[in-house]
């Protein structure tokens, strides 16, 4: 016999956009490009796989139950031109579904709940809630330096791991792609101490930093962690992975203990410069700047054979006992000050072709390392 769920318009539509972003519409395995719907006493569920990853999006609705599938980009695009505030409902009768609001109907045929793929893994080995803020503070400072590189697929993600800093538990993020590494802690929740590392890969960082953006409410968050998988849950919406098979590098030895000398800038201003100056070196491939560090200053400077030149500078300080020029990748260094908290920004160097390490001068716990070119424009 048919069943039929009424739900109002605005809930439905922010379900569906949660779960078709992960949706492939050109793969060719016809039910991956629907959405699986179930209907229960007081709520429908959402779901949505590309093999890898997994979002379901819970909402509140009214009627009997019942499971099938829809394709996700003609159920999308109705829902999305029903007027706002509006109610729809949806009947299902045997390989179709009727969806109705107002005075339109549409019907649209479905494939079996049965056959709709599960990520299920064999046991979820820790489980721990940690503040929405927090997660999303270890996912946005350090994302942006993910490799994209498929050769070296280990480097595709977050690694993510728990350990002991001078004594206190600290839940640990870090990210690499050779070029610059990005680290940032936070206090590790009580269950997630003594977590073993897992590399959370690019696709789940993306859409986990939206959703938690999207976050009405400051409070927590459940994590899970198998030993191929990481779940996400809060507010209705579950977001579920397949972890990184693969092993992260060393980090700790990438980042510089022994860089004595510090240049101490105003972080925005020496973004703004590096912006500017860089202008010149934008078609350039290496996109390099210099970068003149001295007791009460720092220069910066552009030359492109092709372009022209152009410089800059701003007040900083420098404890060099003599000033030291240094070459770095102006995108590689305008993506760490972008996500270096804080108004003042420390550059630690020790001579000009060893790694730079960036910190906050606040003294949050997020640290950044670049590494130097050698001077290749003339």
């Amino acid at each position: 016999m048919p069943a039929t769920i009424t739900m109002e318009r605005g809930s439905l539509w922010a379900a569906l956009q949660a779960v078709s972003r992960i949706i492939d519409r050109k793969n060719t395995i016809p039910i991956l490009g629907n959405v699986l719907i179930v209907a229960d006493t007081g709520s429908v569920t959402l779901t949505s796989t590309n093999l890898d990853m997994r979002i379901e999006a819970t909402v509140p609705a009214d009627g009997e139950a019942f499971a099938l599938t829809v394709p996700a980009g003609a159920i999308s695009d109705i829902v999305r031109k029903f007027d706002d505030g509006a109610q729809v409902s949806m009947t299902a009768e045997d390989t179709r579904v009727i969806v109705r609001s107002g005075r339109s109907r549409f019907t649209l045929l479905t494939l079996p709940a049965l056959d709709y793929p599960t990520m299920q893994p064999q046991e979820w080995r820790r489980e721990f809630t940690i503040p929405a803020a927090a997660l999303q503070q270890l996912l946005t400072t350090v994302d942006f330096a993910i490799s994209t590189e498929e050769t070296r697929y280990y480097l595709n993600g977050i690694y993510l791991h728990a350990v002991d800093d001078a004594g206190t538990a600290v839940l640990r993020a870090v990210a690499t792609d050779g070029h610059r590494l990005a680290r940032d802690q936070v206090e590790a929740p009580a269950d997630a101490t003594g977590m073993p590392g897992i590399i959370v890969p690019t696709g789940f960082v993306g859409e986990a930093s939206r959703f938690l953006s999207s976050l009405k409410t400051a409070g927590e968050v459940k994590l899970e962690i198998a030993e191929t998988m990481i779940r996400l849950s809060a507010a209705n919406t579950v977001l579920q992975s397949k972890l990184v098979d693969g092993t992260f590098p060393d980090y700790a030895r990438v980042i510089p203990r022994d860089n004595g000398l510090t240049l101490a800038a105003a972080r925005a201003e020496l973004a703004a410069a590096v912006d500017r100056v860089s202008a010149i070196g934008s078609t350039a491939k290496s996109r390099e700047i210099e970068l003149a560090l001295e007791a009460d200053k720092v220069s910066l400077s552009c030359r492109s054979i092709d372009v022209g030149d152009g410089g800059d500078e701003l007040d900083a300080s420098f404890d060099g006992p003599e000033p030291m020029k240094i070459y770095v990748n102006s995108r590689y260094l305008l993506d760490i000050l972008a996500h270096c908290p804080g108004d003042q920004v420390l550059m630690r160097v020790s001579d000009p072709m060893s790694p730079f390490l960036f910190e906050p001068s606040a003294g949050a716990a997020a640290q950044f390392v670049l590494m130097p070119m050698r001077k290749t424009n003339a």
